[in-house]
Formats: C-alpha cells, sequence, structure tokens
C-alpha cells in the first residue's frame, strides 16, 4: 500500500478509501471535536471516524462543513451501536445519524460490535442503505473470524470493511489474512496502542534511526501492513506529528518486522503454565500473601464497605489454589472448594482466617440474614435460603469478565475453555471490559442510584444498594440478568442469584497480585490493571 498522506484503496465494492485517517473516540463533543477535525482537515486527512457512541457526530459535520473542502473529497466513517441493532433499528439509527452529520450520504457504516442473536438482521438493514444509495459503503467493527464466517454465508457481499484494534502489540495475523483473501479492508483503530507502548526499546530504537516518532513508525507499520489506519489524537501538535513523512531511500524500516514486536506468547505464563496474562499480573506467592493479610490489608475499609446497609448477617468464604495452584499443602483437600466462614461478625474478625489459610481469594455472601446462628441451627442450606424466614434479600450485583468476550487473540469462551485457558486475558479484553463497566454503570443509572464500580483484580463489579435492587425476587433478577447479558460480557448467574459469592473489597486476588478496590466512575475510562492503588506494596509475583 502506497504510503503518502492522499494515498487511496480501492475496497471490494469500487469506493475509494483514504488509508489514513482520524479518529475521535473519546473526544469531548463541542469545541473540542472540531478542533481535532479541523486541524486534521487543514493538515491533509481526508477520512474521519466517528460513531454514534462517541456522541460526537454533530461536531464532526460541522467542522465538514467549517472546513470548506468539497464533501466529496472527505471520507466519514460512522457506526451503529448495541442498542439499535435489528433491521427496523439499523434503519432509524443510520438516518439519526445522518442527520447529526448533517450529509446527505454516508461515506461507510459499520456494525459497531457483533451483538449476539440481531446483528443478521442488522447486516440486512445495511444492504438495505447500500442498495438505497444512502451508505457508500457498509462494513463491521470487532468482527473476529468466526463472526465474519457467519456474516459471509448469508450475505450477497462482504463487508467493505472489518475494523479492529491492531498494531505490532495485537498483531492478528490469521484475521488479517482471513480478510485480505475475502477482500475485506482490515482498518486499524488504536494503531497508536492507546499510548500504552509508545516508549517500547523496539518502537524507540527504530524511531531514533529514523528521527522520526514513536507515533510516525507505527503508522508506517499498519500502512506497511496494508490496513487503513486512524489513530486518534484531539492535540494539533500531535495530529501534525503523527503524519508518516518519507524516510529516505532503501528498505522501509519495518520490512523485517511484518509481524508484531512481541511473540505470539507474548503475556507471560503462570503457576499452572496455562493461563496467559498481560503486562506484570501473575500469582502471588504463600510468602507473599503472608505479608499482604498480617500487613497490608485495608481491614478498616473492607469493614466499611460491609457496614453499608441493609444491615444482617452475612458468611464469608476463602477460596485457596482452585486457579494458582498455590495453597499450603497442608490444606490439600481443601484446595478447590469455598471454604465457608460463618462466624465472622466483620473483615475483621477473618484476618486469623486469612492468615492461617492464605487464600488466593476472599468472598463474602451477597445474601443478608436476620441471623446466620438461627439459620445454622435450623439446618438452612444458605445456598438455598431465599424461602427461609431467616433471608432478607439479596445485594443485586453484576460481574464483568474479560474471558466473556469474543477475543480476537484469544477466541470465545468455547475457545478459552477448550484449550484450557479460560481465564487468559490480555490489553485488548480489558480495555473492553473496562469500556463495558463504564456503559453499563451508565445504564443502570438511570434505574437506580446507589452504584458502585470494583475492580476485581481481572474485570469488574458493579454493585447495587439500593434497597428495592435487594429485595428483587429471583425471576426479576433472572430476568434482568438475560436482558443485560445481550450486550455485556457479564456473568449471568451472578446477577440471577444463583452464584452469591462475591470478592471482597480491599482483598487480595491472588492469582494477579492485586487488590480489590472501589472505583469512581470518573476514574474508570484512565484506570488500568497497574494502577498503583491496585499493586500491594512490596507484593511481587
Amino acid at each position: 500500500m502506497a504510503l503518502s498522506l492522499d494515498a487511496r484503496v480501492t475496497l471490494a465494492d469500487g469506493t475509494k478509501m483514504p488509508v489514513l485517517g482520524l479518529g475521535v473516540w473519546r473526544a469531548a463533543s463541542g469545541k473540542e471535536t472540531q478542533r481535532a477535525v479541523a486541524t486534521a482537515l487543514d493538515v491533509g486527512y481526508r477520512l474521519i471516524d466517528t460513531a454514534k457512541l462517541y456522541g460526537n457526530e454533530r461536531d464532526v459535520g460541522q467542522a465538514v462543513r467549517a472546513s470548506k473542502i468539497p464533501r466529496d473529497q472527505i471520507f466519514i466513517t460512522t457506526k451503529l451501536w448495541n442498542t439499535d441493532h435489528g433491521y427496523e433499528g439499523a434503519l432509524r439509527a443510520f438516518e439519526q445519524s445522518r442527520r447529526e452529520l448533517g450529509v446527505d450520504s454516508i461515506d461507510l457504516y459499520l456494525i459497531h460490535w457483533p451483538v449476539p442473536g440481531l446483528r443478521p438482521e442488522s447486516w440486512k438493514g445495511l444492504l438495505r442503505l447500500k442498495e438505497k444509495g444512502l451508505a457508500r459503503s457498509i462494513g463491521v467493527s470487532n468482527y473476529t473470524i468466526r463472526h465474519l464466517e457467519e456474516l459471509l454465508s448469508s450475505s450477497p457481499i462482504p463487508p467493505a470493511v472489518n475494523q479492529v484494534e491492531f498494531h505490532p502489540f495485537l498483531y492478528q495475523a490469521d484475521l488479517l489474512a482471513f480478510c485480505q483473501g475475502h477482500r475485506i479492508q482490515l482498518e486499524a483503530y488504536s494503531p497508536l496502542t492507546r499510548g500504552h507502548r509508545l516508549d517500547h526499546p523496539v518502537i524507540q530504537a527504530v524511531a531514533s534511526e529514523y528521527r522520526r516518532t514513536p507515533a510516525q513508525i507505527l503508522i508506517r507499520w499498519g500502512l506497511q501492513h496494508d490496513l487503513v489506519v486512524i489513530p486518534k489524537s484531539v492535540r494539533p501538535e500531535r495530529t501534525r506529528r503523527a503524519l508518516p513523512r518519507r524516510m529516505g531511500p532503501g528498505r522501509p524500516p519495518l520490512a523485517a518486522r511484518r509481524g508484531g514486536f512481541t511473540p505470539r506468547g507474548r503475556s507471560r505464563v503462570v503457576a499452572r503454565r496455562r493461563y496467559e496474562l498481560p503486562g506484570d499480573l501473575g500469582p502471588a506467592s504463600l510468602e507473599a500473601r503472608r505479608v499482604f493479610y498480617r500487613e497490608t490489608m485495608d481491614y478498616r475499609a473492607a469493614e466499611r464497605w460491609m457496614a453499608r446497609p441493609p444491615q444482617g448477617d452475612r458468611a464469608y468464604a476463602l477460596i485457596l489454589g482452585r486457579h494458582s495452584g498455590i495453597y499450603p499443602r497442608r490444606f490439600r483437600s481443601l484446595k478447590n472448594v469455598p471454604l465457608i466462614v460463618d462466624d465472622a461478625r466483620g473483615p475483621r474478625d477473618l484476618r486469623p482466617f486469612l492468615t492461617k489459610y492464605l487464600p488466593e481469594g476472599v468472598y463474602y455472601d451477597r445474601n443478608v440474614y436476620a441471623s446466620l446462628a438461627e439459620a445454622r441451627r435450623a439446618g438452612i442450606d444458605y445456598a438455598h435460603a431465599w424461602r427461609s424466614r431467616y433471608f432478607l434479600g439479596q445485594e443485586l450485583a453484576f460481574d464483568l469478565d474479560p474471558e466473556n468476550l469474543d477475543c480476537p487473540i484469544h477466541g470465545d469462551i468455547a475457545d478459552k475453555m477448550r484449550r484450557g485457558q479460560g481465564l487468559s486475558f490480555c490489553d485488548w479484553e480489558f480495555e473492553e471490559v473496562r469500556r463495558q463497566a463504564a456503559e453499563l454503570h451508565d445504564e443502570l443509572s438511570r434505574r437506580w442510584r446507589r452504584l458502585q464500580v470494583v475492580y476485581s483484580g481481572r474485570g469488574f463489579h458493579i454493585h447495587v444498594f439500593d434497597e428495592d435492587g435487594f429485595r428483587l425476587s429471583r425471576r426479576d433478577r433472572t430476568t434482568i440478568a438475560q436482558r443485560v447479558a445481550r450486550r455485556y460480557a457479564i456473568d449471568e448467574w451472578v446477577t440471577s442469584g444463583e452464584m452469591r459469592l462475591i470478592r471482597l473489597p480491599y482483598s487480595l486476588h491472588g492469582m494477579v497480585s492485586r487488590i480489590v478496590i472501589p472505583v469512581d466512575r470518573s476514574r474508570i475510562e484512565r484506570f488500568r490493571y497497574d494502577d498503583p492503588r491496585a499493586r500491594p506494596r512490596g507484593l511481587h509475583p
């Protein structure tokens, strides 16, 4: 693919698409988006990528009109969001986006996410939009090979584009080869690794050798892999510096690195040599757990968490080594079963149990009882206590886990389980489950007021503390769980109440050596698993 800014690639339907553009994901509506688009158009970009989800389509349209550049020279992409799926829903959402953008037609309209169940009907809606000439090209985003095969089996035409995250640290060779074999143009979002790997030594070395910025190196790498590339920036100076200028005669600087900069097994393999985890995540040793439970754990904060209403008796549970394979050998018979502690009045009373058993995980029962002692004497099974006179209710919670996602690296949950890597996850999965946590929180806040997001060590929990959430029946919980699971990567059995245990905030997730901590909604978008508050002091895997 040509490396000049004005180069275009011809899609399977004959449309010519610029190979380099500007993405406006997370660009604030109003002046920030308008300024970013204006700068991009001024320096020569002719592709602008937005979406209904971003909330800035109107500002993109205003900036395009203010530029005075002929409309047929600017390529605009927007996307169908998850809440608008279905044939009629897709048509309505397209019209809304077209009005927001203020254009007669949209150059590329994508299905933003492969929502289960409804995506075939949504694609029929997109086919209708192309047939009517309202969308010049149609495509998809975040589709894996499995999703593409499903679409191709019933569609008269292939999607023109599949937009996915793609860069040297998320090198999806199989997906790239599949798309090239079916004339689907692969488009890379977050090509600058979301800024997380710009200081990688290989990129720094190449940038230094050719006197270019790391961003220029990464963009050129994408173009050399025949991708359409849409870096995101809201700062004019960064937009200008990101342009891939000519690097002189001779072999392209990254030609010898046509794969990723990291090997296929780029995540460090942990204890049982089955799970792959990003960054420095890994299981805590028994000694590290001992230090944490004796010296580091914030028992006061955990007590405050458990003091939230409604008040009543709670049970706790410890899991010693089910996932990490690390546990005190004298407790071998207990390593895989929850060790129930039903005589602790609160987290402080757990301390002797934690320092004795050194568990990889600490949980509390979301069920609240009038009296655990009375329930115990009556022989009540805590797991089936809903009809008991001692049962007061259950805290409503949503558990978003990365393994529930269809990942372009690890596949879907069935693929992961088949390989025995059901708890593996990567940066892509973490970023996506974090985004879903923020979106689900905002959706739930329209019904409930007392919500709290918790980083679980791998994914996120959303707790509902409203009284009416606490009083929901099992049937109501099941209905809510099924509805939410259609769009979010939740464990349905947690929300339905079938699984009542959930990680205790301020305890240690021993499989990844991270503290389970509440996260303010305002910080979710910036939260990373290497957040200093989540890293136990002096704890090394």
